[in-house]
């Protein structure tokens, strides 16, 4: 898969807002996509979206430091994503849905 070059400004454009409960972020670490969710209580957490063919099961979230996160590598683009926790499909908490399915986006600029 190609990687991101560190040395390419890239800029990730959110839209956030407080929910109680859970909180979401998606960032950019060095060459990665950071999806993290803290979700008090949860088993088992991943992500689906339009980089993993909206597959349910592939995209696991692991625990660090108290909350689940992933690490991806994606080209730039505009992605649609949802958490799935404990088998219920969820919005991220802190990213408003934009698209109009009701899935949250992120723009991975390079």
């Amino acid at each position: 898969m190609n990687r991101v070059r560190s040395a390419m400004p890239i800029a990730l454009l959110l839209l956030a807002f407080s929910a109680g409960g859970a909180c979401g972020s998606v960032h950019v670490d060095d060459e990665e996509i950071v999806f993290r969710l803290t979700a008090p209580g949860a088993e088992r957490v991943y992500v689906v979206g339009d980089f993993n063919g909206w597959n349910p099961t592939i995209d696991r979230l692991v625990d660090v430091d108290g909350a689940f996160e992933i690490r991806l590598y994606l080209l730039p683009g505009r992605y649609r994503y949802r958490f799935i926790v404990d088998g219920v499909s969820m919005q991220d908490p802190d990213n408003p849905p934009l698209a109009g399915d009701g899935n949250s986006v992120f723009h991975l600029v390079e």
